[in-house]
């Protein structure tokens, strides 16, 4: 027996069958429930923080042993669960689903990024619990690999590609990696950088020998050793200016300018013939030389053939009397008279050889000319005659007569021309028969009408 407190009074009952207590009421939560059995959890009785009683202690029936309503979360593992242990944190052994804390158990936890509860790769949580990306550590997509760092040059750089040449990463003994092996891009198919100098005839590259040297047949800027790009060929150019100009002291084909090869080194050469002789005009150090049977200043001195000390001294022009006669209008006229020993120059031969005419004065050349061969055609045996009537009207050699007589050559020369120059006494006659010349140098005397001279002895 025992008692129980009523309101006014103990009351003390007798516990009868199976009752575990009896309070003489029917209150829940005072100690004795109204089913006669102490109150606490499975009793078969819902109260105080109870969410259920089923008056069991089986789990998973709806009601839980610790009077909980079957569910994750209320502290008791039931079928399906792998935990539960009573909370709702995460990453603490037991995540809120109440599976064991882990990658794959589809509660993002810890250092996970995403946990989509499955193994697969590339469906927006990969394998290992990260979002899909180059360097989480798993292949998807279109990475041809992915170790999970960003480390380059390791077998697997930081793009997710293999370590190699043309993956757009620098790495190793790469100089650049433009992605591609396409030559002449600035990146080379072997990821060096294309550069004159590198051995490889890159873009805009003529040539590239691998060096830096200019007298090589590929210069240091990668285009070929040519002539005339200033830079000398060793072994194939003398010489290289810049130019191609013939005429300075290196030729257009690249070798010295030397007297004797027939080009004139302007400033340092007057002549060149092609040759080093003597006495043709230019000498063997190309320097002008006077000719002496041509009537003309060779070397450029002023003095023409017998007036030249180049010349050997001329057989002079004897005796008759000569003048010049300006005229206006029309041509100045010129009369030379004179005579020329034979035997001064026995090999002479009027019909078969040249004949010349120069009249000069300190002014210049104020008349010369010089006939073909077989210009003066014969009259007899001992006469010979030149004539053209048209330069009497437009100037020219007017008229030759040369006559050979007691031993000497008589000759008559009459010549129309522009003589103005002769404004000095000083004036030289030169008549040249073949490879001879005759000559007189003297003064003259001023008439009304222009000059005159009376040859002597």
């Amino acid at each position: 027996p025992y008692q129980t407190l009523l309101p006014s009074r103990w009351v003390f009952r007798s516990l009868t069958g199976g009752e575990q207590c009896d309070d003489g009421n029917t209150m829940y939560g005072d100690g004795c429930d109204d089913n006669c059995t102490t109150t606490a959890c499975g009793n078969g009785i819902v109260t105080g923080t109870e969410q259920c009683d089923d008056g069991n202690a089986v789990n998973g029936d709806g009601c839980d042993d610790n009077c909980t309503t079957t569910r994750c979360g209320n502290g008791v593992v039931t079928s399906g669960e792998e935990c539960d242990d009573g909370n709702g944190v995460n990453g603490d052994g037991c995540d809120s689903n109440c599976t064991t804390s882990r990658c794959g158990n589809g509660i993002p936890a810890g250092s996970e990024q995403c946990d989509d509860g499955n193994a697969v790769d590339g469906d927006g949580c990969d394998s290992n619990c990260t979002i899909p990306a180059c360097g989480n550590g798993v292949r998807a997509g279109s990475e041809e690999c992915d170790d999970g760092n960003t480390t380059n040059g390791d077998g697997c750089d930081s793009n997710c590609t293999t370590s190699r040449c043309g993956n757009q990463v620098v790495a190793g003994s790469e100089q650049c990696d433009d992605g591609n092996t396409t030559a002449g891009d600035g990146c080379s198919p072997t990821c060096q950088i294309e550069l004159c100098g590198n051995g490889v005839i890159d873009s805009g590259e003529a040539c590239d020998d691998g060096n830096h040297d200019d007298s090589d047949a590929c210069r240091s800027n990668c285009q070929p050793n040519v002539c005339g790009d200033g830079i000398v060929h060793t072994g194939v150019e003398e010489c290289d200016d810049g130019n191609l100009v013939d005429d300075d002291t290196c030729r257009n084909d690249c070798t010295f300018n030397i007297c004797g090869d027939g080009i004139v080194n302007v400033g340092i050469e007057q002549c060149d013939d092609g040759n080093v002789l003597d006495g043709d005009g230019c000498s063997h150090d190309c320097r002008l030389q006077e000719i002496c049977n041509d009537l003309l200043d060779n070397d450029g001195d002023g003095l023409i053939d017998c007036e030249d000390t180049d010349c050997p001294p001329c057989p002079p022009i004897l005796k008759d009397p000569a003048f010049l006669k300006f005229r206006a209008p029309g041509p100045d006229y010129a009369k030379i008279q004179g005579g020329m020993e034979a035997a001064a120059v026995p090999s002479l031969s009027p019909g078969t050889e040249q004949f010349g005419f120069l009249f000069t004065n300190p002014n210049g050349v104020l008349f010369r000319i010089v006939l073909s061969p077989g210009a003066l055609q014969p009259r007899g045996t001992t006469a010979f005659k030149y004539f053209d009537a048209n330069a009497k009207r437009i100037g020219g050699l007017f008229k030759v007569v040369l006559k050979l007589k007691h031993g000497v050559y008589h000759v008559t020369v009459k010549a129309y021309g522009d003589m103005s120059a002769a404004t000095v006494p000083t004036m030289t006659v030169q008549v040249l028969i073949g490879d001879d010349v005759y000559f007189t140098h003297a003064t003259w005397l001023r008439t009304k009408t222009g000059w005159k001279f009376e040859f002597v002895p």
